[in-house]
């Protein structure tokens, strides 16, 4: 597996977890390369190029994957793109895991813990 994009991190992201704690750290997106038969981590979308595209595909040659919706924060992004230049080099049956990552700085317990 190699990163073949990721974005700079974000600061103050603020995840709500169904038990009501909150996770304060730093969200990024990275796209992935994978080898045939290589493991997927449980975190990772990974499918073929030529999938990306048919589904989340834009007209400039861009990939696009939606932010998850459990986030807070003034300047997460609500969608992770990997540009058509990073793609273009790769053969449709590519496989490409793309993964919001948060990075935990603290956490803040429910109200009542």
């Amino acid at each position: 597996m190699r990163v073949i994009f990721q974005t700079s991190p974000v600061p103050n992201i603020t995840v709500r977890k169904p038990d009501g704690t909150k996770a304060k750290g730093r969200l990024y997106f990275s796209a992935r390369l994978f080898d045939a038969g290589e493991t997927i981590p449980p975190d990772c979308v990974a499918e073929p190029l030529s999938q990306w595209r048919k589904n989340n595909g834009s007209p400039d040659g861009s990939i696009r994957q939606g932010c998850p919706v459990n986030l807070e924060g003034a300047d997460i992004p609500r969608v992770g793109v990997v540009p058509a230049g990073v793609l273009k080099p790769l053969p449709e049956d590519a496989l490409i895991g793309l993964t919001w990552h948060l990075a935990y700085d603290e956490f803040v317990p429910a109200r009542g813990s």
